[in-house]
């Protein structure tokens, strides 16, 4: 007897045949289908040409039609807004024109030609700020050039009203640099033609006499002196005539003459 048990095999399970059954159609029911295919055939696509077609063309006329008329409703929205939007531009434009405010109306109109460049108001308005504009311009500068005339009168007077003022209190430094503060503003100015000329010579005496006088000043002075140290040196006559020429040069001074 062997220890190894029995080995047990499962069961085996019973098989089913599953048998195939054909689809039969009788001779007769087969003709009927022919038959009805080819009547199908040939009655659809003539229902489809009479019926279905024309309903179909007529669908896609009317939704071209809607489509067509939303597009020109659009077009006519936007050309109403574009026509409002340029009498606004060329309404601001009359109004500032109106009111000598010829650069902003000129910015006016060209905004209203970049809507309408053929737009001939605008165009002519245009033209008419830019001939106002370069008048005004000529007259600002006419204007400037009067202002600018006046202040020249203006001073001009001033400086010949200082320059006689100076003059007659005998400042010839102080008329002189006036006159020729003035000569730069009018060279062909009577004031400066009539007194320049006499402003000159007379410094040029002064300053000879200036000159001479210190230079007399040192001769006097040295003959004082020679005659003081003749005086102590005991040369009386030498003393006397050097203090005689101090006299004569126009020393009337009292110490001179008591020396003397």
């Amino acid at each position: 007897v062997s220890d190894t048990p029995d080995i047990v095999e499962p069961p085996k399970l019973p098989r089913f045949e599953v048998k195939k059954k054909g689809f039969k159609i009788s001779p007769e029911k087969r003709r009927k289908y022919i038959v009805y295919f080819f009547f199908l055939c040939l009655v659809l696509p003539t229902i489809y040409t009479k019926h279905i077609k024309p309903k179909l063309i007529q669908q896609n006329v009317e939704k071209q039609k809607e489509l067509r008329e939303a597009i020109d409703k659009k077009d006519e929205v936007e050309v109403n807004e574009r026509d409002k939007m340029l009498t606004y531009l060329l309404n601001q434009g009359k109004y500032l024109f109106d009111g000598s405010k010829y650069s902003e109306a000129s910015e006016k109109f060209d905004q209203a030609l970049k809507i309408d460049p053929q737009n001939e108001e605008a165009i002519a308005m245009k033209d008419k700020c830019e001939s106002a504009l370069a008048l005004k311009r000529e007259m600002d500068d006419q204007k400037k050039s009067e202002v600018l005339a006046r202040e020249r009168s203006h001073k001009i007077t001033d400086l010949e009203n200082q320059v006689m003022s100076s003059f007659n209190k005998g400042e010839l430094t102080q008329t002189l640099a006036l006159l020729q503060e003035l000569e730069q503003l009018e060279p062909k100015n009577e004031l400066v033609k009539r007194y320049i000329p006499i402003i000159r010579s007379k410094k040029n005496e002064l300053s000879k006499k200036e000159a001479f006088s210190t230079k007399k000043k040192e001769l006097i002075e040295e003959r004082s002196k020679l005659a003081e140290k003749y005086y102590y040196d005991r040369n009386i006559y030498g003393a006397i005539v050097e203090l005689k020429k101090v006299i004569v040069d126009g020393d009337l001074s009292p110490d001179a003459k008591k020396q003397l």
